[in-house]
């Protein structure tokens, strides 16, 4: 239903069983840290009419990017929107009365996250332009559009959407995709999109319920390869990725893998989810490097402890939190695995008793 306000706080982070989290997130609404399955909620509920939309500008910008927004009429205006993160996906419930969104080239320049926004319609009517191209969508329909290109987006009534916000790097064929995708309506009730759609609005009305599972990352997954159905009969043929054994997939791989080695959790079937690979031709691509997928991951963590422990920057660093920085979980295979590459322990590499 399209319309009001509820009893709750205008931003604040909730777990799936409803518990209060907001120490985990700042003032932004964006999650700093947190062992559970945060919720960012925005409303306009508590919040006076002449506030309500300086208020849902401001804070939408947060949790998107930098956006302009105008209203019909600010003195009937409401809005909420609750959020949170399936994995690398984020996934948003919104409704709200009448008004317009648009990303400007100044904004562009500013601060892109570099991402492309898939929208659902639940209620309502939308119009969504983007390089010269218009989609008009009805409920149940989809389009995508690009953060990193000017567009509008047009609610001309009270409306419902599901945004997953999906970054560049995990789409396929990104620049085949804002050059001819973006910007059209794909149908929810044919082809491809009558599949997605169902799963999508499941999404949504999970999220709305606070009824989806603490860890989200399957389904953040699981919405990738169908955004990759969708997009995969749509790119121009002369614009489809590469073959799997191209260097090109490599160069990805490896890339991926230097912005995730971090995270504990990075393992060779999430490097060859983000490239489009099976597990076994990723192994295949990395046979040319003499060594596994997995052996790579921790060849390159080592390496880069190494340069931290004679960083004179991190001199203050103990040696545990240094492996852990690099995605290693504990400090004795750090030292094992360190003592193995190198032939000595990473306290006296930092000493220069290294030999």
């Amino acid at each position: 239903m399209l319309a009001g306000q509820e009893s709750t706080p205008w931003l604040t982070g909730q777990s799936n069983s409803g518990a209060a989290r907001s120490g985990a997130l700042d003032f932004s609404g964006r999650v700093v840290y947190s062992r559970w399955a945060v919720t960012v909620l925005i409303t306009t509920a508590r919040v006076p009419p002449h506030e309500r939309f300086e208020l849902w500008s401001s804070e939408t910008s947060r949790l998107f990017a930098p956006l302009t927004t105008g209203p019909v009429s600010r003195r009937e205006f409401w809005a909420q929107a609750r959020a949170r993160e399936l994995g690398a996906v984020q996934v948003a419930h919104l409704s709200a009365a009448a008004h317009t969104v648009r990303r400007t080239p100044a904004a562009i320049a500013g601060d892109d996250p570099e991402v492309f926004w898939l929208l659902q319609l639940l209620e309502g009517s939308t119009v969504v332009t983007q390089q010269d191209r218009a989609a008009v969508l009805r409920p149940g329909d989809l389009t995508i559009y690009d953060s990193s290109r000017p567009h509008a987006v047009v609610n001309t009534g009270p409306f419902s959407a599901a945004v997953f916000q999906i970054p560049r790097r995990l789409v396929r064929e990104p620049d085949a995709v804002s050059a001819t995708l973006t910007a059209t309506r794909i149908a929810g009730d044919e082809g491809p999109g009558a599949l997605v759609a169902p799963f999508l609005r499941g999404l949504a009305d999970g999220l709305a319920a606070g009824m989806l599972p603490e860890r989200g990352d399957d389904l953040g997954q699981a919405l990738l390869h169908l955004v990759d159905a969708i997009v995969a009969p749509r790119v121009a043929p002369d614009e489809r990725p590469a073959p799997a054994s191209s260097p090109a997939t490599l160069l990805a791989a490896k890339r991926y893998i230097e912005r995730r080695l971090p995270d504990p959790d990075l393992s060779p079937d999430e490097v060859a989810r983000a490239v489009f690979v099976s597990r076994r031709a990723l192994y295949g691509l990395f046979a040319q490097e003499g060594m596994g997928v997995a052996e790579w991951i921790r060849h390159r963590r080592l390496e880069r402890c190494r340069r931290a422990l004679r960083d004179p920057a991190l001199a203050e660093a103990t040696v545990a939190r240094i492996a852990a920085d690099h995605g290693f979980r504990n400090a004795e295979h750090f030292t094992r695995a360190f003592r193995a590459a190198y032939g000595c322990t990473p306290g006296a590499y930092r000493r220069g008793d290294d030999g």
